[in-house]
């Protein structure tokens, strides 16, 4: 499996948007921010695309990530945003292309689709974290510290700063770290894209949903066997979370809790990964150490 190096000052970053339309300021303001980063940007010409919701026709789409991939001058790839589109492509995509070039590859929400099919097709380990629209939404220094530190390092060690632990207090834990948004996950149970969650540090986020439609998919990974195969829980708060009106009142923290309540795992809560400000870039797939013995980190171990 890839584990792509970080990047030196002056290298190309390739801008694309895989999912939804994004519009041409956001686009240019994302430009604007990896050239103060010291690097140059990339803008694919398919950004500017708009076919029905999405940033082009999946041709187009497909096309962007082929050739930011293919392109020796680039060396790392930033997803503008998510929304809608990428599971359209995945059998599509011709993951030897990615595996012979490998870079660093950063999205988040729809995107989870792309990161776990890199992964489940052994072409690459791409990082979960801040999109430019990210940014567009709820700017803090957190998420931009995040996207900075994994163009540079892309697995240095990951401070999780502001969570709470529930379970699993001075223990510390071995696993691959799988992830994302819940609802790409669920989508990706019983397909070739599913990821083995045997032994897996499991980071879930999600946003705007009720409460009780969050239970209810986490009530098919328990159906699946998923919860019983895990060796730690990571939970980002919902941005935006509702009770739909009908009384359901259960804390978010207590509806995650309760499918992992009959195993003594890590699990930690307010972890900074979801769709608000508060987000870190996390690597899909790679192996890792959960230390909650001190200040809560995870430590990547690299083949």
């Amino acid at each position: 499996m890839n584990y792509p190096n970080g990047l030196k000052q002056g290298d190309k970053v390739a801008l694309i948007s895989p999912a939804r339309f994004v519009h041409k300021e956001a686009v240019e303001r994302a430009a604007a921010k990896i050239e103060a980063l010291g690097y140059k940007a990339v803008i694919h010409t398919q950004n500017y695309e708009n076919h029905s919701a999405f940033a082009g026709t999946d041709e187009q789409r497909l096309d962007a990530i082929h050739k930011a991939f293919l392109d020796p001058e680039i060396k790392a790839i930033w997803c503008m945003r998510g929304g809608y589109g990428c599971s359209r492509l995945l059998e599509r995509i011709d993951y030897t292309i990615i595996k012979k070039n490998p870079k660093i590859f950063i999205g988040s929400s729809d995107v989870t689709a792309l990161l776990a099919a890199f992964y489940t097709q052994g072409a690459l380990i791409g990082h979960h974290g801040p999109m430019q629209m990210t940014f567009e939404l709820n700017s803090l220094e957190i998420a931009e510290n995040a996207l900075k530190d994994t163009l540079e390092q892309p697995f240095a060690p990951i401070k999780l700063e502001g969570v709470n632990i529930i379970n699993g207090a001075g223990s510390t834990t071995r696993g691959k770290l799988i992830g994302g948004n819940l609802h790409l996950l669920q989508t990706l149970i019983g397909t070739a894209y599913q990821p083995d969650f045997n032994n897996a540090l499991l980071y879930i986020e999600d946003t705007h949903e009720p409460t009780y439609a969050l239970e209810r998919i986490l009530y098919q990974f328990k159906h699946a066997g998923i919860f019983d195969q895990i060796s730690g829980l990571m939970v980002a708060k919902t941005e935006g979370l509702t009770d739909y009106k009908h009384g359901f009142d259960f804390s978010e923290q207590d509806i995650f809790g309760q499918f992992v309540a009959h195993r003594d795992i890590p699990y930690i809560f307010n972890v900074p990964c979801g769709h608000g400000g508060r987000m870190l870039s996390i690597p899909f797939g790679a192996q890792a150490k959960l230390d909650l013995s001190n200040q809560p980190l995870i430590e990547i171990i690299r083949p």
